[in-house]
């Protein structure tokens, strides 16, 4: 199984002990045996003009060992991309611009995506 959590970025700040303790470290606290394929879809809006340390949380995630992370700058990488993070046997944080869903649309049908190497 392998789950897709979708959530906003400002509310990743409750599960951060998570997150960082726990589902980034999965493969090494047991030596390679065990992984956590679980893709967490983090929505980015922009309305207003948050505090500080409520702006961004990729700087703090890109820090992490054990987390990938993915931005993808179109819905057509959006949809590529995340095929492959859900492939991945390793967590993987997918922060997106929470307006594309209204234009994703027209991307659904295209054969070539960009991919995670």
């Amino acid at each position: 199984m392998r789950p897709i959590v979708e959530t906003l970025t400002s509310f990743m700040w409750v599960g951060m002990d998570q997150l960082i303790s726990q589902a980034a470290k999965m493969r090494y606290m047991f030596g390679g045996q065990a992984t956590l394929p679980v893709v967490y879809r983090a929505s980015m809006f922009y309305g207003g003009d948050p505090p500080p340390p409520f702006r961004s949380l990729l700087p703090m995630f890109m820090n992490m060992p054990g987390i990938k992370i993915i931005v993808p700058s179109n819905p057509a990488d959006m949809k590529g991309l995340l095929k492959s993070a859900v492939r991945d046997n390793d967590p993987c944080i997918v922060f997106e611009d929470g307006t594309w869903p209204g234009c994703a649309v027209k991307f659904l049908k295209m054969k070539i995506f960009l991919g995670m190497s």
